[in-house]
């Protein structure tokens, strides 16, 4: 079924990713480090733009 995920593109939040393109690991930022240490929250909605509004808005 669709997925619509919302997310920061970071480059340290895909280290492996990052790390085979350019041959290095990104630095991990103090911010990033708080972030991650939240808790995550996920909603589910229907894959339709309707309801993607209704949950932005």
């Amino acid at each position: 079924s669709p997925i619509i995920t919302l997310a920061c593109a970071h480059p340290a939040k895909f280290p492996e990713a990052v790390s085979k393109a350019l041959g290095q690991e990104p630095p991990r930022e103090a911010t990033l480090e708080i972030l991650s240490s939240r808790p995550t929250n996920v909603q589910n909605i229907k894959p339709t733009l309707e309801a993607l509004k209704a949950q932005l808005l």
